[in-house]
């Protein structure tokens, strides 16, 4: 399995860090588009489109203060993406696979369902007034 990561660290131009460890042991280290592209070159094709999708909706989302990190068979030999961590705003998330990752909305989803959680929590007991 290849550990992918990506996260916004030294981003200051707006491009993420996206970092690639691989079976035979090489690692590789990008910026943005072109370093996804790197990083997905030796991916089977089959798995592409998750760690895309992801890539996308991290960008999209425009946050800051993110890690994301995922395994993925690179020989293709089981499809999709798994133990899939993300870390937003200092709270993480493990979401295994990631059809958990989109049944949340992406980032913009885990952010909301933190802090509306956070928010019940915060309310667990107080009376309401009338």
């Amino acid at each position: 399995m290849a550990k992918i990561q990506f996260d916004d660290v030294d981003a200051d131009d707006g491009q993420m860090l996206v970092y690639g460890l691989f079976l035979d042991g090489d690692e590789l280290i990008g910026h943005g588009d072109q370093g996804l592209a790197d990083i997905m070159a030796p991916i089977c094709e089959d798995n592409h489109l998750e760690i895309k999708a992801i890539y996308d909706d991290v960008k999209a989302s425009s946050l800051g203060g993110f890690n994301i990190s995922f395994d993925v068979d690179e020989t293709g030999e089981t499809s999709g993406v798994g133990n899939l961590k993300v870390i937003l705003d200092g709270h993480a998330f493990e979401l295994d696979w990631y059809r958990e990752f989109a049944e949340h909305n992406g980032m913009l989803g885990l952010r909301y369902s933190f802090r509306t959680r956070g928010l019940w929590d915060e309310n667990q007991g107080v009376e309401v007034a009338q």
